[in-house]
């Protein structure tokens, strides 16, 4: 008498939902555009970076490199952000944090960049903003205002206002 080998053709069923690891590039060619995947359970990867950080305004500078630490610990305290480590280099910083959810992170990272870009250029931000708004308004005398020409100057990406 021969043994009869049995079938196993069922698969073991999970509880988890299966857990995509990658996200962009070419898995995304073809499909329609979906919310970056973030993980409350995995540490997450930041980096700010800065194009006008050089010289006086670098986040190397004696002024700048403590305020910024402060200005991370402070907004990280506040959200509920932990942080494992930071890297505060010229024009650029590295964060290894874990978020709790997705709105206070956005949150932290507003505040963070705000508050880093309000304190590193001091009035230099404000007056950049300004410069550019005064330059709209130039353009929207030349061109007659009330004629839609603002709207025009915002589509030529002139000023992002």
């Amino acid at each position: 008498m021969k043994k009869q080998k049995r079938a196993s053709s069922q698969k073991q069923l999970s509880f988890f939902k299966p857990h995509k690891k990658f996200f962009g590039g070419a898995l995304l060619s073809g499909k329609r555009k979906s919310i970056r995947p973030l993980s409350s359970k995995d540490s997450i990867h930041f980096v700010l970076r800065s194009q006008w950080a050089m010289g006086r305004d670098s986040f190397l500078a004696a002024r700048n490199r403590q305020s910024i630490e402060r200005i991370i610990r402070s907004f990280a305290l506040k959200f509920g952000v932990r942080i494992y480590r930071q890297a505060i280099n010229s024009n650029h910083i590295h964060l290894l944090l874990k978020i709790t959810n997705r709105v206070l992170y956005r949150a932290f990272i507003k505040a963070v960049n705000g508050k880093i870009a309000s304190h590193v250029m001091g009035e230099q931000s404000f007056k950049l903003f300004s410069q550019a708004r005064q330059g709209l308004k130039a353009l929207n005398k030349e061109y007659g205002a009330g004629d839609g020409s603002a709207e025009r100057i915002r589509g030529l990406g002139i000023c992002g206002l």
